[in-house]
């Protein structure tokens, strides 16, 4: 049967089930699904627990092996198979079905992977995975998907976010969901029961070490290059790593070119705000950046950050912190 991540709990909380089948696209999300499935199997009885690596060329008799090498006096076993395409061929399939179906009570299989096709979906040993135990796909969590993911983990951390506060955190987690997660339960040690608004939320993430880089952002942004010059200098004092701020301004100014694009095309920021789906909390930034901004100078902003990058990997000759801090004085 098919289940969805945020019903797994509910489900093991009932019964274990001989296979499981985890798949997807969002790796934190599969652990967090796999250390569930891992502890349910473990107040089971099921103490040991091995992991198989599956491509095309596995020897499945080493699997088979080793669902019969248990003796009478050997403690129940989980075994992961963690095969990334789960593209196993008709002879593969055949073979895992046959091992998982004679193994006995003893064991609990967990298959990773990542994202499947239908194709795969519809093969026989996937329709009897789906038969004798449980798949739990994870979806990507897009920006589209990000608020709504925030809010039902707040909602378990009984944590409430004013919709321009929802904003907020959506912007500082995005393409992070394991800081995502982080962020919820801290909130939910935090203030539990509570309601925060917009400024409460900013201040908490500030005060938190991880979202430093964030006031990098928002003083390159709207503060001009002096302000992000001692914003940088504080984060580099507090050990942020380079590449997290690189990776966090490419983003900035990314979303500048695609604005700028989109202005010499004649349309309006509003439209443009609404087309690129930029959070509210923004706007005011984005429109103070495009007051000295074009799309010239975004290309040649970006190409001066990949400069940067190049230092940091040592493809490009020079100290990588004095590179960045002379791309802000001129971009900035």
């Amino acid at each position: 049967m098919q289940i969805k991540p945020e019903q797994i709990e509910r489900h093991l909380s009932t019964e274990l089930k001989p296979v499981y089948w985890v798949m997807g696209e969002e790796t934190f999300l599969i652990e967090e699904s796999l250390d569930a499935i891992r502890m349910a199997a473990k107040e089971k009885g099921f103490i040991e627990r091995e992991t198989f690596y599956v491509d095309a060329k596995f020897d499945w008799s080493r699997l088979r092996e080793e669902t019969q090498a248990l003796s009478l006096f050997a403690t129940q076993k989980m075994i992961e198979l963690r095969m990334p395409q789960a593209k196993l061929g008709r002879n593969g399939g055949a073979q895992l079905k046959e091992i998982l179906s004679q193994a006995g009570e003893d064991y609990v299989f967990v298959i990773v992977s990542e994202k499947i096709d239908k194709r795969t979906l519809q093969s026989a040993w996937a329709k009897w995975i789906d038969q004798v135990g449980v798949l739990v796909q994870h979806w990507k969590v897009g920006r589209a998907q990000l608020p709504a993911f925030l809010q039902g983990r707040l909602k378990r951390e009984q944590v409430t976010l004013e919709r321009e506060a929802l904003d907020v955190l959506s912007f500082y987690v995005e393409g992070n969901l394991l800081a995502a997660g982080q962020e919820v339960k801290r909130l939910g040690l935090l203030y539990r029961g509570q309601t925060l608004d917009a400024e409460t939320l900013k201040q908490v993430l500030v005060d938190h070490a991880r979202f430093d880089v964030f006031s990098v952002s928002e003083a390159f942004l709207s503060m001009g290059a002096a302000m992000t010059l001692r914003r940088l200098e504080q984060v580099q004092q507090e050990g942020v790593a380079l590449p997290i701020i690189v990776s966090v301004l490419a983003r900035d100014v990314r979303q500048l070119v695609k604005v700028a694009f989109l202005q010499r095309q004649g349309m309006a920021m509003r439209q443009i705000f609404s087309e690129l789906k930029i959070w509210r909390n923004r706007e005011e930034q984005i429109n103070s950046a495009m007051r000295r901004w074009n799309l010239d100078i975004g290309h040649q902003a970006l190409q001066g950050l990949n400069d940067v990058d190049k230092t940091l990997k040592g493809v490009l000759p020079g100290d990588e912190w004095q590179a960045l801090k002379q791309w802000i004085r001129t971009y900035g």
